[in-house]
């Protein structure tokens, strides 16, 4: 079995905006923090998170890996947060050396519900910037810029698809200013990807048995 990752990187273009109206569909974000962040910090990620989300289409409940329930779902992922995630440990200087962001696990060309996003890495890439903001604001804005790199890899998870995208936040990679500006989005056919999948799984739902926290797979690059 072959196992590898899709990978967030650093780089970007102007975008433009999307349109089409969204369906809602209930899925399950099961979530896991390496260095558990402040109350604070993870309220401020989930709503920036959604923010993105919504308009697409998903309306996720947020879990913790530990949960266990019975509830029914269009559609699950397990999501780990990597290294710190919150202000408190951002440096002036960031010591940003590149690599992923963010990766997405695919296991013989099909890609698995277990999405990863390095919050240290991107702290070290928009830390400096983020002084220019009072505490209140920087929280807000680096859980934003964390909450772009999760929606990029569930992007891959929620349509399936290996390929990215050529704007928006479907896109390959991501400049510090898509990072931490104030608009930044799903986009033209990758938004319209999600709320189609958003839909379809919408009409299956009735008819879908409630499905467990997936166990993250043994091993797998990245």
């Amino acid at each position: 079995m072959k196992r590898s990752a899709l990978c967030l990187a650093l780089f970007g273009w102007p975008i433009s905006a999307a349109d089409d109206p969204p369906v809602q569909a209930p899925v399950a974000l099961y979530v896991k923090f390496e260095s558990q962040p402040p109350a604070v910090a993870v309220v401020t990620l989930e709503r920036e998170l959604r923010a993105i989300l919504a308009p697409v289409g998903f309306d996720f409940a947020w879990r913790s890996v530990d949960e266990t329930t019975n509830e029914v779902w269009t559609e699950l992922a397990v999501v780990t947060f990597k290294g710190h995630c919150s202000t408190d440990s951002l440096a002036r200087k960031g010591q940003f050396s590149g690599g992923a962001l963010g990766w997405t696990h695919v296991s013989d060309g099909r890609v698995l519900p277990f999405a990863e996003v390095d919050c240290s890495r991107i702290g070290d890439l928009v830390g400096g910037r983020l002084f220019a903001f009072t505490a209140r604001v920087r929280e807000k804005v680096f859980q934003r810029a964390v909450a772009r790199v999760a929606a990029h890899e569930l992007y891959h998870v929620f349509t399936g698809k290996t390929v990215h995208g050529s704007w928006g936040v479907a896109k390959a990679e991501f400049s510090t200013e898509e990072l931490l500006s104030d608009s930044f989005r799903f986009e033209g056919e990758n938004a319209r990807a999600l709320r189609r999948k958003g839909a379809q799984d919408l009409l299956q739902f009735v008819r879908r048995a409630p499905l467990p926290a997936p166990v993250a797979p043994d091993s797998a690059s990245h």
